[in-house]
């Protein structure tokens, strides 16, 4: 089962959880909801850890997002190394212009991919930049992103036939089905953990008067110092030197 934001094409292999046959599970769904101030929009991606929506545009995807971006420069790595994709991965289709479909590779030809796969992930997992035929996605997070946190748990799926008097007229073959539907098909119930959630908003930790004052203050603190001990220097350097 896969949960995640309407934007996002997630890999199902990567992003998923698990409900076993003849189980009865609940997921318990939690927003999560980034926003940036604009305060921050100011600063380069690089400073504030993020990409806005018009900063970032990928080829295959009308939206950005982080697991798009990831995907995408997984398809162009696997496709310059490999020179083909696999099925899942976003590419350029046949089209009335007549252009040249990327090539999707099959059974015999997947191990080349597996091993894109996981040189990409090595590199992200270990932070190098890309130079020369290294895989280099500069994927950020959007300043503005939606995600949930699953929480699951489970029990065995028992199917009760009501009262004693009940089971007696219920016929054989109906218990059989119901029996054997409860040890094959299982039972998954979704609902989110609170009306109300918290979001998180990304914004500057220190400003120009925060600069100020905390450096004007540690100056009082340890020195004595203030700005009107900064007049009393130039005017008994200067203007009272005139005055005697």
């Amino acid at each position: 089962v896969l949960i995640h934001n309407p934007i996002d094409i997630s890999r199902l292999s990567n992003h998923y959880f698990r409900v076993p046959l003849g189980i009865a599970a609940v997921a318990i769904i939690e927003p999560k909801v980034v926003t940036t101030s604009p305060a921050v929009k100011k600063f380069s991606p690089s400073k504030r850890k993020c990409y806005l929506r018009n900063e970032r545009i990928l080829t295959h995807f009308k939206l950005f997002s982080q697991l798009n971006c990831l995907l995408e420069c997984l398809s162009n790595y696997t496709l310059n190394k490999c020179r083909y994709v696999s099925y899942f991965m976003p590419s350029k289709f046949h089209s009335l212009l007549g252009d040249n479909a990327t090539p999707v590779c099959g059974i015999r030809n997947i191990d080349c991919v597996y091993v894109a796969d996981k040189v990409l992930n090595k590199d992200l997992k270990s932070k190098i930049s890309g130079k020369g035929d290294e895989p280099h996605c500069d994927c950020r997070p959007s300043c503005t992103e939606l995600s949930y946190n699953v929480e699951t748990s489970h029990s065995d799926f028992l199917w009760t036939f009501g009262a004693p008097s009940d089971v007696q007229n219920i016929p054989d073959k109906l218990k059989l089905f119901v029996l054997c539907f409860s040890s094959v098909f299982p039972i998954l119930t979704i609902y989110f953990k609170a009306e109300h959630f918290m979001g998180i908003e990304r914004n500057e930790l220190y400003g120009v008067s925060d600069l100020i004052s905390n450096f004007g203050g540690l100056l009082g603190l340890f020195t004595g110092f203030s700005l009107i001990s900064l007049a009393e220097i130039i005017y008994f350097l200067t203007l009272r030197i005139f005055t005697i």
